[in-house]
């Protein structure tokens, strides 16, 4: 199995790109963050998360812990060290998390939590905030995360969730709870995932995005239009795409 990414982002209509991105064939590491509005630092806790955790995921490479032990570990670290900044104007900042990690070479057998199925190309999803990863498989979009937003939790509970509320997040690196969702997500020849921040997912409809996921493009390229046509569309946000391909 050959994995491979490409990534674009545009600042928009902001001042500052509080988005951050990082992606790393070599190791199968893709993360990306968008700090939250409305406070200092967005860009300062954004560009700490994704430093901090690609450094712990690197760091765990020869470890013999499961993925989701990995990305809890990534996330913890990362949420302590923002915590640790957060004084004076910086005080409240903080910033979503994506994370897609492709299966490793050789994952050590392990039960429950980190239980895998043998021989099945696994990889693992895990995010807070509603920064968002999406996989596109013989022509179908999939949504692999559920954003960790006000109107998220009150559509969960049966409840009218107003539109004014629709960046309201109950969940962020930078806050008390950060603990990551998880998912295993199983890796084909063919498929294609993205990493993206609400710039893009916010803008863009969910058919475009499939349409476009499926074209014959590079991942480089296939990010580039999805984040200009995101700007295009009149998108006022930080607009980041990391596209990733399974060959």
């Amino acid at each position: 199995m050959h994995v491979w990414s490409g990534s674009a982002t545009d600042v928009g209509r902001r001042r500052t790109n509080e988005d951050a991105h990082a992606a790393n064939d070599a190791l199968g590491i893709y993360a990306l963050a968008d700090g939250l509005g409305g406070y200092d630092g967005g860009e300062v806790a954004s560009q700490l998360a994704i430093d901090t955790v690609t450094a712990v995921l690197r760091a765990q490479r020869r470890s013999e812990a499961c993925l989701e032990q990995r990305a809890c570990a990534a996330t913890e670290v990362a949420n302590a060290s923002i915590r640790r900044q957060q004084r004076g104007r910086q005080a409240r900042m903080g910033t979503t998390l994506a994370l897609l990690l492709a299966p490793p070479q050789q994952e050590p057998a392990a039960v429950g939590w980190c239980e895998a199925e043998p021989d099945a190309p696994e990889g693992l999803v895990a995010h807070v905030g509603d920064s968002r990863v999406y996989r596109w498989r013989a022509g179908e979009l999939e949504q692999l995360t559920r954003d960790h937003s006000y109107v998220e939790h009150l559509r969960a509970s049966g409840m009218h969730a107003p539109a004014r509320y629709a960046h309201v997040l109950v969940r962020a690196v930078g806050r008390p709870d950060t603990q990551p969702d998880l998912r295993r997500v199983s890796f084909r020849t063919g498929d294609v995932f993205m990493l993206c921040s609400d710039g893009v997912s916010g803008v863009l409809p969910e058919g475009w995005i499939r349409k476009t996921l499926g074209l014959p493009r590079s991942p480089a390229e296939l990010a580039d239009i999805l984040v200009s046509r995101a700007i295009g569309a009149g998108g006022s946000d930080n607009a980041t795409a990391v596209v990733v391909r399974v060959g």
